[in-house]
């Protein structure tokens, strides 16, 4: 595992771990427990298309409440907390020796185009470009 992602799994961790602190003695409607439901299913459907209203199902909340609640306990709303999971699973699928131009569909991108783009926002650089790093070429 690269230190990219554990120092996500940390920082989700801690997020949780504060929000779980925050909300002891709320009102039985804490959110604290539909946001881990909706974290769960963003990590287990990585690859797949995942719509708020399906999340926000899965979740037990509504949208407004889950998107307000995510926020707050990640720090992140949740299509931004999924493009990252997606973008780590690429660097650990090129760091593996996937070729760059087949990794969008793997990790639930729409095409290469949108893959470069958010890798180059998250990680600085192109996946070719780290993939050439992470192998030693």
């Amino acid at each position: 595992m690269n230190a990219g992602a554990d120092r996500l799994t940390l920082e989700v961790a801690v997020a949780e771990a504060l929000g779980a602190y925050a909300a002891i003695g709320d009102a039985p409607g804490d959110p604290v427990r539909p946001v881990r439901r909706a974290l769960e299913m963003l990590r287990a459907q990585l690859a797949e298309p995942v719509t708020l209203d399906a999340l926000a199902a899965h979740a037990g909340l509504d949208k407004f409440h889950l998107c307000r609640a995510f926020r707050a306990q990640v720090g992140m709303p949740p299509y931004a907390y999924l493009t990252r999971l997606r973008i780590l699973r690429a660097k650990a699928l090129l760091a593996a020796g996937v070729k760059p131009s087949a990794i969008a569909p793997q990790v639930g991108l729409y095409d290469q185009s949108q893959l470069n783009r958010h890798f180059r926002r998250l990680v600085g650089t192109t996946p070719g470009q780290f993939a050439r790093g992470a192998l030693g070429q």
